[in-house]
């Protein structure tokens, strides 16, 4: 954390924002202890309080998509932003219901997410 004090720009924003570091294993893991929050890929080993909302194994839960700006952007009307995970990696909603039937009952109202760029957007 302290190597980007005072030093986050649009770069660092998505990168930040794209985390999967696992603050509890102490490596690159996707899961829901994670900025990018990706809960359908946790079983959820470690979680406190079973009977919270996403603390349900697999939940099909977390990132949907990334923004960020500067203050030259906001200035400007201008935003970089990205449609699905913010670290890029896409979610296939029919192959996620196959591996856990537990969420069947959503097929149909759950998308899938392709793996997007990061686009600049302006607003006019």
């Amino acid at each position: 954390m302290h190597k980007y004090n005072g030093k986050i720009d649009v770069a660092v924003g998505q990168k930040m924002l794209g985390d999967t570091y696992d603050v509890y294993l102490n490596k690159i893991d996707a899961s829901s202890r994670n900025i990018c929050a990706e809960y359908d890929k946790d079983s959820q080993p470690y979680v406190s309080d079973p009977a919270a909302v996403w603390n349900v194994p697999f939940t099909p839960a977390g990132s949907v998509d990334g923004k960020v700006a500067n203050s030259n952007d906001i200035k400007n009307l201008t935003i970089s932003a990205r449609f699905g995970r913010a670290n890029g990696a896409p979610f296939d909603a029919k192959a996620f219901i196959k591996a856990h039937q537990q969420w069947g009952w959503q097929s149909g109202y759950l998308l899938s997410r392709p793996s997007e760029p990061w686009t600049e957007m302006k607003f006019i």
